[in-house]
């Protein structure tokens, strides 16, 4: 039964917007009445409203993009809004949006159970303790060095932290073993425009005063 008070020209009124594609919704805001007294009147009518579709919360699209070793291919399907993605391993995995745009989610599994870039055969090369030197003084607060690094602002960059094999694609080898990876602007990020290979002597001029001062101090003792 419908509510009590409502007129048969008001019920019309509901009647024929709801023929006219309005939704329960959009007539009880207009006529001020509960949204199930709309669907009764309309019912009782022969009325069949339209049904407002659930509204999904909006995300980016991501298709063909990379996010590390993860390509975003298509729309996972499903209740739950995901995208179905191809690893650089040959794998894949449905991941959420929100793992991917965060860097949570890198891989298929592979990464994790090799270890993050051991799977190239490289791990032997003196550049790769190099690359895991710079990245732990970078990203490690437990590191003895990470105030002189990483709590300083330095950064390493994207490709470099996430991919030995694009860090050693850009600095090549060392060209002797006293050489090590050197800034060219001490205030600067690690990052293939910043870096080159450079003995002790050589980085000494470019340090910040007062690391300068310590190793004079340190080479007269």
């Amino acid at each position: 039964m419908a509510k009590p008070g409502i007129s048969n020209e008001t019920k019309q009124a509901i009647c024929q917007l709801g023929r006219d594609g309005y939704d329960a919704d959009q007539i009880a805001v207009r006529f001020g009445i509960h949204r199930d007294t709309v669907r009764k009147i309309a019912c009782n009518h022969g009325v069949k409203l339209r049904h407002r579709p659930r509204v999904r919360k909006s995300f980016p699209d991501l298709a063909g993009q990379t996010f590390s070793y993860l390509t975003v291919i298509a729309q996972a399907p499903g209740p739950r809004f995901a995208w179905i993605c191809k690893c650089r391993c040959g794998g894949s995995r449905i991941v959420a949006p929100c793992l991917l745009l965060s860097g949570a989610a890198t891989s298929c599994g592979c990464h994790q159970r090799k270890g993050p870039n051991k799977g190239h055969g490289l791990s032997r090369l003196p550049e790769y303790r190099v690359w895991a030197e710079m990245i732990q003084r970078c990203t490690n607060p437990k590191s003895r060095v990470f105030r002189h690094y990483g709590g300083r602002g330095i950064r390493v960059c994207e490709s470099w932290r996430t991919s030995f094999e694009a860090f050693y694609r850009d600095m090549g080898s060392r060209p002797t073993d006293k050489h090590s990876i050197d800034r060219i602007n001490n205030d600067g990020n690690y990052e293939p425009s910043n870096c080159r290979w450079a003995t002790q002597s050589q980085q000494l001029y470019n340090r910040r005063p007062r690391q300068r001062k310590v190793l004079r101090e340190a080479a007269s003792l």
